[in-house]
């Protein structure tokens, strides 16, 4: 993927996830995080070796 690809799929997530309210984050490996929002959109997101989350 190039930067402008990186930067239309950054726009189209934003635009998705809006006024979405977190309501669990779940941990079931160390290279999988799974996000669940309160209107039942869930994000899953994984590695092949262990991802940090980090909230700032």
């Amino acid at each position: 993927m190039i930067e402008n690809d990186f930067q239309e799929e950054a726009k189209r997530a934003t635009f998705l996830l809006k006024g979405k309210i977190v309501t669990k984050c779940i941990r079931n490996k160390s290279n999988e995080i799974i996000i669940i929002f309160s209107d039942g959109t869930r994000i899953f997101i994984d590695s092949k070796s262990n991802l940090e989350l980090s909230i700032t």
